[in-house]
């Protein structure tokens, strides 16, 4: 699968999302209207948090720039716990993974399926 090459002006959501950690925002970029990139902050500068979270949603794009399905992300992440569970009001998050993996579900009927070459 050949890699998308991305414009220089795409648009893009932004969720805020509480965790056990502090307030997570993830900010999802479409490229004819299916995700492509995926960026996350969460925590200070130089925090632990921060570091993980943007390596994951470094690692996320470049998958979705090949062609990886969404769901695929969503699935690998979902239920990740790191102890600090936390009640967002309406479920219960287990790690800033988990976090993630809730917010990248809200767009996954946005992927197309991928081509069968």
């Amino acid at each position: 699968m050949e890699k998308r090459e991305r414009p220089k002006s795409l648009p893009s959501v932004t969720i805020r999302q509480t965790t056990g950690h502090g307030t997570m925002f993830v900010t999802v970029t479409f490229l004819n209207e299916s995700p492509i990139e995926v960026f996350v902050h969460i925590g200070k500068s130089g925090s632990h948090e921060r570091g993980w979270m943007e390596a994951m949603a470094r690692a996320i794009s470049a998958g979705l720039r090949y062609g990886v399905p969404l769901a695929e992300y969503v699935e690998q992440l979902r239920g990740i716990s790191c102890g600090d569970a936390f009640s967002d009001g309406t479920r219960l998050v287990h790690s800033p993974a988990d976090a993630l993996a809730a917010v990248l579900d809200t767009f996954v009927d946005k992927q197309p399926e991928p081509e069968v070459k």
